[in-house]
């Protein structure tokens, strides 16, 4: 119902200052909350967002196999939602963040391959010059610098 996803957002929304204020604990709690939601209401997108918001919380908190599992989630269901799509800029956001969930798990080969999705996506949309462009091309060369340190 449309309370059931107001109140999904309004714990989206807590769990973004619970993890500000380094309450990650009960930020989790509440992404975990929104996300049941979501996926009993059909809210493919928004639970997309919020296992993408969860996963970086993951991150922070060092979980990087539960993050993995979360970013993938979202990409999953960005890919495949109508509202969304494989060839959207959240699409291309949710790329570079699994990239960056899979550069600290020091799995840089594939870490680039996600910052080449996420700059294929906006090359397209916004364009080479573009500061996000930009910063998932930074991301790329972090990966491909770590990558060539081991050799």
């Amino acid at each position: 119902t449309d309370h059931d996803t107001i109140a999904a957002l309004a714990w989206n929304n807590i769990a973004l200052l619970e993890k500000n204020h380094g309450m990650y604990g009960q930020a989790l709690y509440y992404y975990k909350k929104s996300i049941q939601v979501y996926e009993r209401e059909g809210c493919v997108a928004e639970a997309a967002i919020v296992y993408s918001n969860a996963s970086l919380l993951l991150l922070k908190t060092g979980d990087h196999e539960k993050a993995l599992q979360f970013i993938q989630k979202a990409i999953t269901l960005k890919v495949e939602s109508k509202e969304i799509g494989p060839l959207h800029l959240s699409t291309a956001i949710t790329h570079n963040n699994h990239g960056l969930v899979l550069y600290e798990m020091e799995r840089y080969e594939e870490a680039l391959s996600s910052h080449g999705y996420a700059i294929e996506i906006r090359d397209k949309i916004l364009g080479k010059s573009d500061k996000s462009t930009a910063q998932s091309y930074h991301d790329s060369a972090r990966a491909l610098k770590q990558m060539n340190n081991i050799k």
